[in-house]
């Protein structure tokens, strides 16, 4: 069954505009979608209704005014300026353009001219939307000399207006596409003599263009110059997909994050598929499966899925028929809208557009498997299974799935449905255990230089059939439990597209020995295999995979992918952007010391006590299970240790660091660093910069270090230290002790039974819940206990101390201090200097000590000591029926008060060794004495 359906053919029945449609352009009306639709340079344009189900409605048509059309502009472009959507469909060798207005209603204007600033440099080949901000719109232009050129543009009401040339680059160049890969722009480009897809990066700012990347025939690539070619992604990875018509070929090119480019895939039409003659190749995707529409020469075209890797995977041949006539295709679009994607095609010999719809409901969602011994399995739809490097299960269940077994021993289940079975080359056995003869299909295109059922050796099997091919077996078991024959697995031929040895150019492969590899300016995949092997990627962006053995790999120029493998492995990075997988071992990582998104390297260190050690750049670097060294480096890093007890020194710039699970070291260096201990008791040290450190579980030690940091214990018994600088301390959960060292800090305790010294500056301490130990230290600090009873000690300076609830025991020390119990039954030691005590509810114990202090008990039955030397004090509110006066004087006794009232205060004076001490007490009269309670101790 298909998963195309015909939507009917769609045309003005006028003949001028309706044959040989080249190109549809889409675009977004006020009341849905539009179509217009551009034949050769003596027809025009035709727009049409979109509607919900994919069909077209015809709405009008408008001739091209002569020489607004290039015969040789084979591309045209759609602009939008100011709302108002322009077709710009050529320009004159003086660079006038000449475009369109398409109206909100599909109506189409009169021929708009746009006047240049400089000429062309030749005929126009193709326009292509670069960039536009709503205002002003921009497009590459490419002519038949090479020149490569941006044009910019506006519009005033429904004229364009003001053009500005750039010249970019010339080149030998066939087609061109911009593309965003991430955040960066690049121009692809592909080349007559060459045969190569090329990648310019492209910077707005400066609007200049370097090339970056090529790939292609040059390299030994099979392929033709490719006559058209698109973009799709794959996970996160972004592929090209260039077809030849010369080469009746397809081929496949990552592009790096840096724009370079690296072959992985590439497949030759045969009589049993329909890409002859490949001119045209459009892509799209369904429920994240990634999908390519081709088609050339043949009556029909090929639906291909794309892998993992950048493999194609042939999903179906649709042939032309009397419903759906294909022949002689001259165009293919695609149009999305959510669940719905239609295939628009044009012919050079048949008039209109004939439309088709793609079955999206009965696809599920991809799944890929990793390089362990894991199972993937499907759901009721089609699926599409791809398994990593491991030893695997593959289970499709119901529908049409695609089953792809990758490396290692695999085991795949199609359930049922027409399944296909997908081979990897990969010199081990793997068991296909259902196959449907008649219904399922096994793709063995990956075995090198097999083209034929002939070519494969095979034997009886109970209940199916084993097939080998080099080192290469594959047993095959019937899902009837009979045997199979060949002719019942494959027929008299494969269906399959040819996948020539030439499709694993830029691949080179090491042995059992200790290889030594050299790279070259290409982007290559370079396997070590098994041995401890040298291998150097060269220039390019490679793929390095060390394999087996203790390996030293080193990346050198470009945006490299390494991985260990086994081993205790040595890695370079070198120059670029690189992503490294270090895998199993004990392994080294260290990176060229770079600036900028070239030195922004991501590595894994896997299993094993790793070294990773980064240079220039923002790195994001795992530890991964084992005890691991994490160096950042410059800029600003990102260090993960993973399991284990991991050592991470962040060095210079801002970094972000995780101490992950085990007893971590974790220092920040220079720059405003963020910390994460995570679990485990670790050790943080901020270093130089304004950091942020959190401790995470386990009873963690941290240091702030210079300057104003930010720190939390989190969860466990943790001990803080500010460092120098102002500080903000949190202890979190747990027993935890608090020292703000230099600078004029904030503590907060927190939950737990905390100890928090402000020591030097102007510091703010808060004690939170449990019974909490607060000293302030040298200068004015300022005290909170909170909750529950808290020790609380002003120490040096003039201190404002606050008991909060509970029982607590405050204590001014030196210099003039506020003290104020609050809640709960306090005791309030003033010390040395002029304080004021505040006791708050309960029934609190005031005592001054020496200086002129202030002393107001406010609720509860207080009691107001007095000690040898206390000074000139002032009770405020003594109540005599329920306050007590103590005098804890050695020999005191009320013979030695001296009492006197004046302006309603009685005063108490005491003389000792000739020295006065005095209190008084406001409100009270000598007619109050009597009804006092004192008490000498």
């Amino acid at each position: 069954m298909s998963y195309f359906s015909s939507l009917g053919e769609f045309a003005s029945d006028v003949e001028a505009f309706d044959y040989d449609i080249s190109e549809i352009h889409f675009l977004d009306g006020p009341s849905g979608s539009l179509a217009v639709a551009l034949n050769g340079a003596t027809g025009g344009l035709m727009s049409f209704d979109v509607l919900d189900d994919g069909t077209f409605d015809f709405i009008t048509a408008r001739s091209f005014r002569s020489g607004s059309r290039d015969f040789q502009t084979v591309q045209t472009a759609v602009v939008t300026v100011y709302g108002n959507d322009f077709v710009v469909t050529g320009a004159a060798p003086d660079g006038t353009f000449y475009g369109y207005l398409v109206g909100d209603d599909g109506s189409i204007s009169k021929l708009k001219e746009l006047p240049a600033t400089s000429g062309a440099s030749g005929d126009i080949i193709a326009l292509v939307p670069l960039e536009n901000d709503g205002n002003v719109a921009q497009i590459i232009t490419f002519t038949d000399e090479g020149h490569v050129q941006i044009r910019s543009m506006t519009s005033v009401g429904e004229s364009l207006e003001g053009a500005q040339t750039i010249d970019l680059f010339q080149a030998d160049i066939a087609h061109l596409e911009v593309v965003q890969n991430g955040s960066e722009t690049f121009i692809l480009t592909t080349e007559h003599l060459t045969g190569d897809v090329v990648s310019y990066s492209y910077d707005a700012s400066t609007q200049t263009t370097e090339e970056v990347g090529r790939s292609g025939a040059s390299v030994g690539v099979g392929m033709g110059t490719p006559t058209d070619f698109t973009t799709i992604t794959v996970g996160d990875v972004t592929y090209v997909v260039a077809a030849s018509s010369t080469s009746s070929s397809l081929s496949v090119f990552e592009v790096k994050p840096d724009g370079s480019l690296r072959a992985t895939d590439h497949v030759l039409d045969t009589l049993y598929t329909l890409f002859g003659r490949a001119n045209m190749v459009e892509s799209f995707e369904a429920n994240g499966n990634s999908f390519i529409a081709v088609s050339g020469g043949d009556a029909g075209l090929s639906l291909f899925t794309v892998i993992p890797g950048g493999q194609l995977v042939l999903v179906e041949n649709f042939n032309s028929s009397n419903d759906t006539p294909l022949m002689n295709l001259s165009s293919i679009s695609v149009t999305q809208d959510g669940d719905t994607v239609s295939l628009h095609l044009t012919s050079e010999t048949r008039a209109g557009i004939t439309s088709l719809s793609f079955d999206v409901g009965s696809w599920s969602a991809p799944q890929y498997g990793d390089n362990s011994d894991s199972s993937l399995t499907g759901s009721g739809g089609d699926d599409v299974l791809v398994g990593g490097a491991g030893d695997e299960l593959l289970h499709g269940n119901a529908g049409d799935d695609i089953l792809s077994d990758g490396r290692g021993t695999d085991r795949l289940y199609g359930g049922s449905g027409a399944d296909v079975f997908v081979m990897t080359s990969d010199d081990v056995m793997d068991t296909i255990e259902d196959f449907e003869a008649g219904k399922d299909r096994v793709d063995l295109s990956d075995y090198s230089m097999l083209y034929s059922p002939d070519q494969l050796t095979y034997s009886n099997l109970s209940g199916g059939l084993s097939l080998w091919f080099g080192n290469e077996r594959l047993d095959i078991l019937s899902n009837t439990g009979y045997e199979l024959t060949i002719a019942q697995i494959f027929g008299m031929h494969f269906i399959n597209p040819d996948r020539p040895f030439l499709a694993n150019v830029g691949e080179i492969f090491g042995s059992s020995d200790d290889d030594v590899i050299f790279g070259s300016k290409l982007s290559e995949l370079i396997q070590g295999m098994h041995g401890d092997d040298n291998i150097s990627g060269g220039e390019g962006g490679d793929t390095i995979l060390g394999g087996d053995g203790d390996d030293i790999l080193c990346g050198e120029d470009g945006a490299d992918e390494i991985y260990g493998g086994t081993g205790n492995d040595t890695v370079d990075g070198g120059n670029g952007q690189d992503l490294v997988y270090l895998g199993d071992g004990s392994d080294s990582f260290l990176d060229s010391d770079q600036t900028g998104t070239d030195g922004k390297d991501t590595v894994y260190g896997g299993s094993g006590n790793d070294r990773i050690a980064g240079g220039g750049g923002d790195d994001t670097f795992y530890g991964g299970s084992g005890s691991d060294y994490l160096y950042g480096g410059a800029d600003n890093d990102t260090l993960d240790g993973g399991d284990g007890w991991d050592r991470l020194y962040g060095q210079d710039g801002n970094d972000v660091m995780y101490g992950g699970e085990g007893t971590d070291f974790l220092y920040g260096g220079t720059g405003n660093d963020i910390m994460h201990g995570e679990e485990g008791n670790d050790t943080m040290n901020g270093g130089d910069g304004n950091d942020i450190l959190r401790g995470g579980l386990g009873n963690d030690t941290i240091d702030g270090g210079n300057d104003r940091d930010s720190m939390s214990g989190d969860a466990g018994n943790d001990t803080l230290s500010g460092g120098s600088g102002g500080d903000r301390i949190w202890g979190g959960t747990g027993n935890d002790v608090l020292n703000g060292n230099d600078g004029w800090d904030r503590l907060f305790g927190q939950e737990g039974d905390d100890t928090l010294n402000g020591d030097a500056g102007n510091d703010y301490l808060y004690g939170g819940a449990g019974m909490d130990v607060i000293s302030g230290g040298t200068d004015n600090d300022i005290i909170s206990g909170n909750e529950d009873a808290d020790a609380l000690y002003g120490d040096d300076g003039a201190d404002r101390v606050y008991g909060g609830d509970g029982g607590d025991h405050i204590d001014g020390g030196a210099h003039r201090d506020r003290l104020y119990g609050q809640d709960g039954d306090d005791t309030i030691i003033g010390g040395d200097g002029s304080d004021y005590l505040y006791g708050g509810n309960g029934n609190d114990d005031l005592n001054g000590g020496g200086g002129v202090d202030v002393l107001s008990g406010n609720s509860g039955a207080d009691r107001f000591i007095f000690e040898q030397g206390f000074g000139r004090d002032a009770v405020q509110d003594f109540d005599v029926t329920e306050d007590q006066v103590v005098f804890d004087i050695d020999g005191m006794s009320v013979d030695d008060l001296a009492l006197s009232e004046a302006s309603g205060t009685l005063s108490f004076t005491y003389e000792s060794n000739g020295r006065l001490d005095t209190v008084t007490f406001k409100g009270l009269s000598l007619s109050d004495f009597d009804d006092m309670d004192i008490v000498f101790v």
